[in-house]
C-alpha cells in the first residue's frame, strides 16, 4: 500500500520560509515548505515570514488554477480554534465566531450565506426637499435579509412642508423587492397612530401612507400628524435587500 502511495505521489520537502504571501500565479513559492504532488496537482504547505502557516491544493504548473481541498470526507469533525469538540454538535465547530468580508461576495446558490453585518445608519423624515436631522439606528444583516429597529426621535420638523407626503430616507441597503412595513407614531391624530411604510424595488427611502396602502390610503403629512416642530417615529422596518 505504501509503495502504490509513493509511486503515484511524489514528496518534496522545501524548507524555505521567505515568503510573506501565498503566490495566486506563477509556479514559484518562496514561502513553501512542503508538497505531496500527483501529476499537475499539488497539495502544498507553508509557511509565511509572518509566521502563519497555510495549506493549498493547486496546480504546480501554473498556480492561477486552484482545486478543491475535502476534510474528513467520509465523516467527523473539523474543529477550528479550539481543542474541544461538542459531542453531537455539527461537523464543523468553531472556538469563535465567523468573519465575511467587508464587500460582500454574492452567491448566487440558494443555500449559501453571502453577508452578515451589523452597523448603523441614520434615518431621515423627509418632504421630499427638507429633511430633518436624523436618527442613529442599529441595524442587522442577514444575507439579503435586513433588521431596522429604533425610533427617529425627536424630529424637529419646522422645515417640512405642512402638505407635502412625508418619506423616511436612507436604508442603509438598497430594497431588493416591494416593502411594506408598519410605523408607529406619537400623533394626536388616533387615525395616523399606526401608518404605512413603502418602497418600490431598488429604493432607499420609504413613503409613508395611513388609513391604507399607498392605492387606497392617504398621504402621511405633517398636517395628518397634528403640524408639530417635533416628530418621532418608532420603526421595526425588515426588508430584502438587493443583494
Amino acid at each position: 500500500m505504501l509503495t502504490e502511495y509513493l509511486v503515484a505521489c511524489i514528496l518534496n520537502p522545501y524548507f524555505t520560509t521567505t515568503g510573506s504571501s501565498v503566490p495566486s500565479s506563477g509556479t514559484s513559492d518562496p514561502a513553501l515548505g512542503f508538497r505531496i504532488a500527483s501529476g499537475v496537482v499539488g497539495f502544498d504547505m507553508g509557511i509565511l515570514t509572518s509566521g502563519t502557516a497555510y495549506i493549498q491544493n493547486r496546480n504546480v504548473t501554473g498556480f492561477v488554477t486552484s482545486y478543491n481541498l475535502l476534510l474528513n470526507p467520509n465523516g467527523g469533525g473539523v474543529v477550528v480554534g479550539t481543542p474541544t469538540i461538542t459531542s453531537g454538535g455539527g461537523p464543523l465547530q468553531l472556538g469563535g465566531g465567523i468573519t465575511f468580508p467587508a464587500t460582500q461576495v454574492n452567491s448566487s446558490n440558494v443555500n449559501t450565506l453571502d453577508d452578515y453585518n451589523e452597523g448603523t445608519c441614520t434615518l431621515y423624515i423627509s418632504d421630499g426637499t427638507n429633511t430633518t436631522s436624523g436618527a442613529i439606528l442599529n441595524y442587522t444583516k442577514i444575507g439579503r435579509l435586513v433588521n431596522i429597529t429604533g425610533p427617529i426621535y425627536n424630529q424637529n420638523t419646522t422645515a417640512l412642508s405642512a402638505t407635502n407626503i412625508l418619506s423616511i430616507t436612507n436604508l442603509p441597503f438598497a430594497t431588493g423587492q416591494t416593502v411594506d412595513t408598519l410605523i408607529y407614531t406619537s400623533s394626536t391624530n388616533s387615525a395616523a397612530s399606526v401608518i404605512l411604510g413603502e418602497a418600490g424595488v431598488g429604493s432607499t427611502g420609504l413613503l409613508l401612507y395611513y388609513g391604507g396602502t399607498s392605492i387606497d390610503g392617504i398621504n402621511f403629512t405633517k398636517a395628518v400628524y397634528g403640524s408639530p416642530t417635533v416628530m418621532t417615529l418608532r420603526v421595526n422596518i425588515n426588508y430584502y435587500a438587493a443583494t
